[in-house]
Order: structure tokens, then C-alpha cells, then sequence
């Protein structure tokens, strides 16, 4: 469930991205496409506020709490740690110190009342579908996978790597799989952006040639009026 929710929530921080800067950036803490921080507040969400999953408005409103503690920790954590804010809400209203802001919190709680409901119900079937044996497999090899890339990250970002000398092309391995799966992600969301402008303007265009033959028509029973009154006359 970990491994799920850090790879969809680094999915939707890259179509978040894409959406708004118009091209493909890997939002993740990690060079591998997950974001842990999902992993760890949807599990929480879960775990804690599973007695509420049947009352909207609490699972809603505990969302909300356990999300902002969970994402103001983290950030406060990651800059005292590395010098470094990897998302900064500053500048947007009712923030505390650019960690949380009321806009996000309030999408988190959204998020997690539909992930509670509808999504996790559907990923629970969906794994207890699947043979043991691949799950261990996929457990093991996305884990291992998980740790070297954790490992090279911290070293990257404390700077260890240039006193002890570590190679780290496994590191840039991961990160170029990554962008590999982030790309054609971020790429999908311009095509269907393009095509939705598309539609809009196709739309605007229809739009303008009724409006113009609205008028035309109005014109034209004008132009009838006149000859209608001349010929009485």
C-alpha cells in the first residue's frame, strides 16, 4: 500500500506539474518515480481514521488535521535537514511558515475521503486478486529499489558522496527510468490539454457562425420588412 500510494501521488504531483508549468518535472524527493510522503499520509489516513471512513463530514475534517501534521512535519524536517523547501506555499493565504496552506489542506481532505471510499476498496480487490509469490517478488525488488535510491539521495544532498567517493550511476539509473515514465505521463496530459483547447475553440468557432447567421437571419427579415412595407405602399 506504501509502494502504491508513493508512486500515485508522485503521478499526480507530475500531472499537477504539468498542468501548470506546461511541461514535465519530477516533483519527487527521491530520483525514483515515488513520493514517499503519499505513502506515509495515506497509510495514516487508514490507519487512524478508519473508525470514521462511514462518516463523510469527520474523515473529512480528521483528513484535513492528520494530512497538515503530517505534511508541516515533513517539510519543517526536510529543510532543517538539507537547506532546501521542496514545496513552499508562501504565497498563498492562510499559510503557516509556507509548509501548509488552508487551498492544499482543504484538497487533502477531498482527496482522502474519495481514496477512503472509492480508490482503496478497489486496490484492496485488486491485490487480493493477485498470486502471493508475484507480490513478494515485486515487494522485494521494488524495496531494494527503494533503499538504493534513498541511500544515494541522502548522500547526494548532505554531500557525502564527494568524501567517501561513491559511485553512484545506479542513482541515475533509477532517476532515468523515472523521467522515462514521468515524461510519457506529463506528455499524455499536453495531448489531452490540446485536444480539450481544440475542442473549446472548435466550439467557440460554431459558436461565432451561428451568432453570424443569428444575425444575418435578423438582417435579412429586416431587409423583408422593407420590401414588404414599400410593396404596401
Amino acid at each position: 500500500m506504501f509502494l502504491i500510494y508513493a508512486f500515485l501521488g508522485w503521478c499526480a504531483e507530475v500531472i499537477y506539474a504539468t498542468l501548470k508549468k506546461g511541461k514535465f518535472v519530477n516533483r519527487g524527493f527521491l530520483s525514483g518515480p515515488v513520493c514517499p510522503i503519499y505513502g506515509v499520509g495515506i497509510l495514516a489516513v487508514l490507519l487512524i481514521l478508519d473508525p470514521l471512513k462511514d462518516n463523510i463530514i469527520l474523515l473529512f475534517i480528521g483528513s484535513i488535521i492528520l494530512t497538515s501534521v503530517i505534511e508541516f512535519l515533513t517539510g519543517f524536517i526536510l529543510e532543517k535537514f538539507f537547506n532546501q523547501k521542496w514545496w513552499d506555499y508562501t504565497e498563498e493565504p492562510f499559510n503557516i511558515k509556507g509548509y501548509i496552506c488552508l487551498k492544499f489542506s482543504l484538497r487533502w481532505g477531498v482527496a482522502c475521503v474519495v481514496i477512503v471510499n472509492i480508490i482503496h476498496p478497489m486496490i484492496l480487490n485488486l491485490l487480493l486478486i493477485l498470486p502471493k509469490p508475484i507480490i513478494v517478488i515485486f515487494l522485494v525488488l521494488a524495496f531494494t529499489s527503494l533503499a538504493v535510491d534513498m541511500f544515494f539521495t541522502i548522500l547526494a544532498m548532505l554531500k557525502i558522496k564527494k568524501r567517501i567517493n561513491i559511485e553512484i550511476s545506479i542513482a541515475k539509473l533509477i532517476e532515468k527510468e523515472s523521467n522515462i515514465i514521468g515524461e510519457n505521463l506529463s506528455d499524455g496530459v499536453l495531448v489531452l490539454m490540446k485536444l480539450y483547447e481544440k475542442s473549446f475553440k472548435g466550439k467557440n468557432i460554431v459558436a461565432k457562425r451561428l451568432t453570424k447567421a443569428y444575425k444575418g437571419l435578423e438582417k435579412f427579415k429586416d431587409i423583408n420588412k422593407e420590401l414588404l412595407e414599400k410593396i404596401k405602399k
